[in-house]
């Protein structure tokens, strides 16, 4: 017997003694059992955990960007939204200053349920297109899409953003609907058991055909789990033209998808007099640096931390 089949039957033993001891409690003491369990869990955990049993298939809180749907079982993106108001502002501020004086065409690939367009929108001089893949995702970004942007300036596509046109395999992660993946090749085991996610079919399309009547200055953010090589790849004259461009850099998922980085560092370093990187969302910027000075700690933080999964960059790139 291997050590998950060994884990996941003590987990069930676990489980089933905690229940019957519960069931035993008093009402009062089944109360203040559950109080804890909120305070530990976090209440919106609690309702994420127990919403799809009693058939409720989507959650609306509100907060900065106003009122935002999700699947009722989205345990990260609503939960930070729920708590906070905002989400990914960092990023999200870089666009909205991007365009305060000229307005222009901004393109969300990643778009997930749009917290990262609806903030932009907001600038009715800003046209925005907002592209993501999976089909529930989609449907909510649809529904805040048109809740949230009173100027009618959002266009959506659902899309896989690629090298060519292409019906590809997107992996479904249950944990974080944010983390929804292509699937290029082969089946490849991976650090979270990504070999075990189920998949659909979605349809795939070079941003060169679909961006290229686009007029007026450019901003584009490119979120795709690890795909940002094949999205460059198939996206070069779009973001030739782009005066600021903010991707994440994830080692891990650009070798687990076989995308070949160093044609992205390249891609970078030919195209933009500066970068600047950031850890995490909420980290804070460092100074933006030449571009080839830059790209040097790019080519070494791929070689330090392609197997490390939790290891990433934001890239905040300026023409």
């Amino acid at each position: 017997m291997n050590r998950n089949v060994i884990r996941s039957v003590l987990r069930s033993a676990i489980r089933r003694v905690s229940k019957d001891v519960v069931a035993k409690l008093p009402r009062v003491a089944k109360e203040a059992v559950f109080e804890q369990i909120c305070d530990d869990f976090g209440e919106f955990a609690v309702i994420t955990k127990f919403a799809p049993r009693l058939n409720v298939v989507a959650l609306r809180v509100t907060g900065n960007y106003g009122v935002i749907q999700n699947a009722a079982d989205d345990y990260t993106i609503l939960t930070e939204y729920a708590k906070t108001g905002t989400w990914a502002e960092r990023t999200n501020s870089l666009f909205r200053s991007f365009f305060a004086n000229t307005g222009g065409n901004y393109i969300d690939i990643g778009a997930n349920i749009g917290l990262t367009t609806i903030p932009v929108a907001q600038n009715p001089r800003v046209h925005c297109l907002a592209i993501e893949p999976e089909p529930r995702n989609f449907a909510n970004l649809c529904v805040n899409i048109a809740e949230n942007c009173p100027h009618k300036n959002v266009e959506v596509q659902r899309l896989a953003i690629f090298v060519r046109r292409q019906r590809l395999s997107l992996e479904l992660s249950r944990e974080n609907r944010g983390d929804h993946r292509l699937r290029i090749g082969e089946k490849k085991n991976g650090r979270y058991r990504e070999q075990d996610r189920a998949t659909i079919d979605v349809e795939a399309m070079p941003l060169d055909e679909i961006a290229r009547n686009l007029n007026g200055s450019l901003a584009v953010k490119i979120d795709t789990q690890g795909a940002e090589p094949f999205v460059v790849l198939g996206g070069k004259e779009t973001l030739a033209r782009a005066g600021l461009v903010v991707l994440e850099f994830w080692p891990y998922g650009m070798s687990r998808l076989g995308g070949d980085s160093e044609n992205l560092i390249k891609f970078l370093r030919n195209q933009f007099s500066t970068l600047a990187i950031a850890t995490k969302e909420e980290a804070t910027v460092l100074p933006a640096r030449p571009s080839s000075e830059v790209c040097e700690e790019l080519t070494a933080f791929v070689t330090a931390h392609t197997d490390h999964p939790k290891m990433y960059l934001d890239v905040i790139a300026r023409r």
